[in-house]
């Protein structure tokens, strides 16, 4: 087993995982990379309902080093107002 720590990146900001978590295999830490990131575009989007375009990345890296890179680019682009959108 391994160590893993999964370094989270939000536009320019960069927060280091100090605590890490053990995986014996590659295919297991990329499908963690993969939920971690998705629970944190979830929580942001229930912050704001008018977040501008952001980048969002799952940064992994063992004792050595790099090992992957999970990233996403959302924007929430509205076609409608709230007052449009009731009905009545």
């Amino acid at each position: 087993m391994s160590v893993y720590y999964f370094d989270v990146r939000a536009e320019n900001a960069l927060t280091f995982d100090e605590e890490g978590i053990d995986f014996s295999k590659l295919s297991d830490v990329q499908e963690e990379a993969v939920k971690a990131l998705a629970e944190i575009v979830h929580d942001a989007l229930h912050r704001s309902h008018r977040l501008p375009k952001q980048h969002m990345a799952i940064e992994v890296r063992d004792q050595f080093g790099p090992v992957m890179q999970v990233r996403i680019t959302f924007e929430i682009e509205r076609t409608r107002s709230e007052s449009e959108d009731s009905l009545g």
